[in-house]
């Protein structure tokens, strides 16, 4: 299996690169054979991959990312095939319809119907949320943006027990077919461990054995506890 990780010299700012090294342990522990392929700026996405990465970052990256999604429409292709798409933060943002950054408006890659304009003050500290999908699960929040859905069909990716999330204090992030967005970073992935699991499931079309990992279990269990 191949997963591509998107513009980390960009998008990188926030650990969120290490949710390809968690799918790739929990794959490897499964026997199945993954590679992580990083995909710079300069080069063009790849359309065979089975997972696709996009991590945080501040204004200018976020700009700069966008602008090279946008040049053609291959992630949205990709998205529209059912691949596994994650993206946090400001890669949640790239995602939607618009965004702001550094006082401008600037469009998106427009797989989410959403937009995402400044908020009052700064949103950040730990998330607790809760998904249909992988029960709890935790996070940690640092974003000025705001973002509002533009279909009110559209599937959040959790509700929001403790923190701001979309800023409303009751739903983070979205859904659409396979695709993810959060403002989660943690990174999200090796703080949940079911939800990389769901992901690999939904990668490979079939469910997936438990993985004993008390390690990763027990981190899990003392967060989950500290925020409830």
């Amino acid at each position: 299996m191949k997963i591509i990780r998107l513009f980390n010299e960009l998008l990188g700012t926030y650990g969120d690169r290490g949710n390809a090294e968690i799918l790739q342990y929990r794959l490897a522990a499964r026997n199945i054979d993954c590679e992580i392929i990083d995909i710079s700026y300069n080069q063009k996405i790849p359309t065979d991959g089975d997972f696709y990465l996009i991590g945080g970052a501040e204004d200018k990256a976020q700009i700069l990312a966008s602008k090279k999604i946008n040049e053609n429409k291959i992630l949205k292709s990709i998205s529209e095939e059912g691949k596994v798409i994650l993206a946090v933060c400001a890669g949640y943002q790239i995602l939607g319809e618009s965004f702001y950054a550094q006082d401008e408006k600037h469009e998106g890659a427009r797989i989410f119907p959403i937009e995402s304009t400044p908020g009052v003050g700064r949103m950040v500290g730990d998330l607790l949320l809760e998904t249909e999908f992988a029960g709890k699960l935790t996070g940690f929040e640092n974003h000025g943006g705001v973002t509002k859905y533009l279909d009110a069909k559209l599937r959040p990716f959790a509700k929001v027990i403790k923190g701001n999330g979309n800023g409303d204090k009751k739903v983070d992030g979205a859904i659409i077919r396979n695709t993810f967005g959060t403002y989660a970073h943690g990174p999200i992935l090796a703080r949940n461990p079911k939800f990389a699991d769901y992901l690999i499931s939904l990668a490979i079309s079939s469910p997936i054995t438990e993985l004993k990992d008390s390690i990763s279990d027990q981190y899990y269990q003392a967060r989950i506890k500290a925020l409830s």
